[in-house]
């Protein structure tokens, strides 16, 4: 007689071996998992720290703009305000001479 059947202990032994090895297998994908995610995190990181030293570049850009416009418009200003004091001396000078 050939025996296809299992008895119930060894159903239940080979049942426990596959929940084992699928618990093993979800064991090693969730430490992949946390390793990758901590490789994410680390890159993450080091992108942020990037950003910041771009950021921190960008504004002494803008602080540096800003004051070369503060010195540009302060030409201009001494400039037009000293060709107003020419063309006000020279009308005075010629009101005064006739």
């Amino acid at each position: 007689m050939d025996n296809k059947y299992v008895t119930h202990q060894e159903l239940e032994l080979s049942n426990e071996k596959i929940l084992h090895h699928i618990d093993n297998k979800f064991a090693e994908i969730n430490n992949n998992f946390v390793d990758m995610q901590r490789q994410m995190d680390g890159r993450f990181n080091e992108v942020d720290k990037q950003f910041n030293k771009l950021e921190l570049k960008l504004n002494d850009v803008k602080n540096t703009a800003n004051h070369n416009k503060e010195k540009i418009n302060w030409l201009l200003y001494t400039a037009i305000g000293g060709i107003i004091i020419s063309v006000i001396t020279t009308i005075i000078s010629n009101l005064l001479t006739k």
